[in-house]
């Protein structure tokens, strides 16, 4: 089991290092350190992306993926919205499901509740 995360971990920063300036990588490794229990890294890494949407295009659909995993529903919320809107990149194939964050009952149910103001 510790040779698997030692592996798991070496896998993850190499990630990180491939990923820097690709906003759909970047989000994609926040979301697996936050399933990881690294809440300070990922949190980073959605920095790392909130900064580089104030100079390119970040899909909000990244933003939103990321920010629920590290468990802020309502700024994912926000952004998912927002992808919706924009028709950015798998704004349209939101699943929430396999992204949930603990509180995924709740989650479920805002969404679907909140679906008529898509």
């Amino acid at each position: 089991a510790e040779s698997r995360t030692a592996d798991s971990d070496a896998a993850l920063a190499r990630a990180v290092q491939s990923a820097v300036g690709n906003p759909h990588a970047l989000s994609m490794v926040a979301c697996a350190l936050a399933k990881r229990g690294r809440q300070q890294e990922s949190r980073g890494l959605l920095d790392q992306l909130i900064r580089l949407s104030q100079v390119r295009y970040v899909s909000p659909y990244d933003l939103g993926s990321a920010s629920l995993m590290l468990g802020d529903e309502d700024r994912a919320l926000a952004f998912f919205r927002e992808a919706y809107r924009q028709r950015s990149s798998s704004g349209g194939r939101i699943s929430p499901v396999w992204r949930a964050p603990p509180s995924s009952t709740r989650w479920w149910n805002r969404c679907t509740s909140q679906a008529r103001t898509f």
